[in-house]
């Protein structure tokens, strides 16, 4: 059976559709655009039309965590791309910016007889606007300028890049909108809190030092009937809730081009 990771990279329709239940009226739903479909017939014209032949060649996939209970599987996915072509499940009506984009996917899957029936996809759609520059936290409504909202509280890919190193970096910015934080921590503070929120942005690097992230594994192997009856982790132990990362933090070896595509 594909997972969310593997149904990336697939080109054959059939292939991805087989993975649904045919005894219930399958759905799959990417909440942030509210895009996806219901029905057996709707959802191969999805795929065929919307979502298999408009990811770009430089999409790429790391599966961080894997959850799985008697009937749904939970994956928390790291996903980079360089936005050549328009992705109307992600990116609906936004020509080609040329933005390289990164952002942790979560897949929520249901399971009806060992085979997909519902699977709900969120990310953080304010990042991606960021990224591909649609959307300035510095450009504040003239409303909530007079209420005190010096920039908007969002953040680029350094959000996905902190999920994907664990947090091990010391300066990795987490807590920096928030200007008590940084009271408490310095006695300086930050009077914009944070106004870069994308200084990680591979547009903005040169001359900085880049950042790395630890190897990965990409996942080669789909979920089982037998995981799914017993509810384990990624690493077979059984559990209801738990969530076992999909591989122990390495030394960082790769730097962040080598993690995601070239573009």
């Amino acid at each position: 059976m594909l997972t969310m990771t593997e149904k990336f990279y697939t080109r054959n329709v059939q292939q991805a559709m087989s993975t649904y239940t045919t005894h219930k009226s399958p759905q799959v739903s990417y909440i942030p655009t509210l895009s996806g479909a219901t029905g057996t017939a709707a959802l191969e014209g999805f795929y065929q039309d919307f979502f298999i032949t408009t990811n770009p060649p430089s999409l790429q996939t790391t599966l961080l965590s894997r959850t799985v209970g008697v009937d749904r599987v939970v994956d928390e996915i790291f996903v980079s791309f360089k936005h050549t072509q328009e992705m109307p499940w992600m990116l609906p009506g936004v020509p080609p910016t040329n933005k390289r984009v990164e952002i942790i996917l979560v897949s929520i899957v249901t399971l009806k007889g060992g085979k997909l029936f519902h699977e709900h996809v969120y990310w953080d759609q304010a990042s991606v606007l960021v990224q591909v520059g649609l959307l300035d936290p510095n450009v504040v409504p003239q409303a909530a300028k007079e209420r005190g909202v010096k920039r908007l509280p969002i953040v680029g890919k350094k959000a996905a890049r902190w999920v994907f190193c664990g947090g091990e970096d010391e300066d990795d910015g987490q807590n920096e909108l928030i200007w008590a934080w940084e009271d408490e921590q310095d006695g300086q503070g930050s009077e914009n809190g944070g106004d870069d929120a994308d200084a990680d942005d591979d547009d903005n690097t040169e001359g900085k030092e880049k950042k790395s992230f630890p190897d990965r594994p990409k996942p080669t192997e789909g979920i089982t009937n037998q995981e799914v009856g017993k509810g384990s982790t990624e690493n077979g132990e059984q559990s209801d809730q738990g969530t076992d990362k999909a591989s122990n933090k390495s030394e960082k070896q790769a730097t962040v081009e080598d993690s995601v595509s070239p573009g």
